[in-house]
């Protein structure tokens, strides 16, 4: 097993709490238990209107591996 595929897209208020919060504390989990599995993430959409979202979920999570959706062909022209 190389790792954890944990969720997509987390935001940083989820229903009564954080979600950032509760995806370190399984991250955390996980690598207690494993302690050379990645731990998978997907973030924001890797624009600009994101690097706050982005900046505040790296700090927090501190996630192995950072990756983005990014889908050019939903912008405007």
């Amino acid at each position: 097993m190389w790792g954890y595929y944990l969720w997509d897209e987390p935001y940083p208020q989820y229903e009564n709490g954080s979600q950032y919060a509760n995806l370190k504390l399984l991250a955390d989990g996980v690598h207690s238990k494993q302690p050379k599995a990645l731990v998978y993430i997907n973030a924001g959409d890797g624009t600009a209107n994101s690097k706050t979202f982005d900046e505040d979920y790296l700090d927090q999570v501190q996630p192995d591996v950072m990756s983005f959706d990014f889908y050019p062909v939903f912008s405007n022209p």
